[in-house]
């Protein structure tokens, strides 16, 4: 099964996330799942008061988020350079991810360095961070 991963933001337009959802769910023949991530695991309102509790946030969106197919057209760019722009993102002074050792190039051309330096692997993954 495939996961279709939908951005949410402060003030998510709840409507569209529910007409693409439901169109795939009605289309897709139970091939795709719907799953949703934010810049936190905290909780997100949308223009309609909906509160959603994310899926995944920046740390624990899965590594391949990009299907294959898509991938090298610019699609995760957008996503990232979007999320980097987000409100709360621009009060911040550096952000944090956590990478798959394949994703380390895509996000060293977005200006994103090993933290502090350090090269080790932990957990799966390698922290990766950008001060904005």
């Amino acid at each position: 099964m495939k996961k279709i991963l939908y951005v949410i933001l402060e003030k998510w337009a709840d409507w569209e996330l529910a007409y693409i959802s439901s169109a795939v769910n009605m289309l897709g023949g139970g091939n795709f799942e719907n799953k949703t991530v934010s810049l936190t695991k905290d909780f997100v309102t949308s223009i309609g008061g909906v509160k959603c509790l994310p899926d995944y946030d920046l740390q624990s969106v899965p590594s391949n988020f990009v299907e294959p197919s898509y991938q090298h057209k610019g699609i995760g760019r957008k996503i990232i350079v979007h999320l980097e722009n987000d409100e709360y993102a621009k009060r911040a002074k550096r952000i944090e991810i956590h990478s798959a050792i394949s994703a380390i190039p895509f996000y060293r051309k977005l200006g994103y360095e090993h933290k502090n330096g350090d090269l080790s692997y932990k957990d799966g993954m390698f922290d990766l961070e950008k001060f904005i």
